[in-house]
């Protein structure tokens, strides 16, 4: 779910550059089998497993 998501005309060419890459396949994301109280689950319950990116060494301008 993406809730806030815009891209300014500064940014197009770059959001065309990564568009145009192959996709990688999406990670796995496991949760420790002992949660059994999602609510009681910490950050290190789950576990990301082949999370692959492809390198992007640009700057992306931003305002702050």
């Amino acid at each position: 779910m993406i809730a806030d998501c815009h891209i300014y005309d500064r940014h197009v060419p770059m959001i065309r550059r990564l568009l145009e890459r192959e996709p990688f396949p999406a990670p796995t994301v496991r949760l420790d089998p002992e949660v059994r109280d999602f609510h009681a689950s910490t950050k290190d319950s789950f576990t990301v497993e082949s999370c692959r990116c492809h390198e992007f060494d640009e700057k992306i301008p931003v305002a702050v």
